[in-house]
């Protein structure tokens, strides 16, 4: 009886080494290529947007933009020069968007940029 491993159960175990480092290798070329920083930001803006939204009054829907009483001052989120702000004020909330809507689907405030796909953040409820 022979102890230890055979040439043919060496080169099997190789071949799997290699198909398991090369799927590997190209899932990490994937995953470099996914811009995680920007969805994150967008994410944490659409959380931040929904505070605001959630303690302000009189909020006004149109599809470019959403005007709203906040701390018993008139404000607007509306697009200027591919960002998205609230005025008064320069307060940059999503950056680099070339097209986006704003609706109401069942009392919720959504807002979808328009991308290489569609992503929509939920703002918060309409409430008077």
């Amino acid at each position: 009886m022979k102890r230890g491993f055979s040439l043919a159960s060496t080169l099997v175990g190789l071949i799997l080494s290699m198909l398991i480092l090369s799927i590997l290798l190209d899932s990490i070329n994937i995953m470099k290529r996914v811009d995680y920083r920007h969805y994150n930001q967008e994410i944490i803006s659409s959380l931040q947007l929904m505070q605001i939204l959630s303690q302000s009054e009189n909020i006004i829907v149109d599809t470019l933009s959403i005007q709203f009483d906040h701390l018993n001052q008139q404000k607007q989120i509306k697009k200027v020069n591919d960002k998205l702000i609230i005025s008064p004020g320069t307060l940059i909330y999503f950056t680099n968007i070339e097209n986006f809507a704003f609706n109401v689907v069942d009392e919720r405030i959504k807002l979808t940029i328009f991308r290489d796909i569609p992503y929509t953040y939920d703002l918060g409820y309409v409430h008077a």
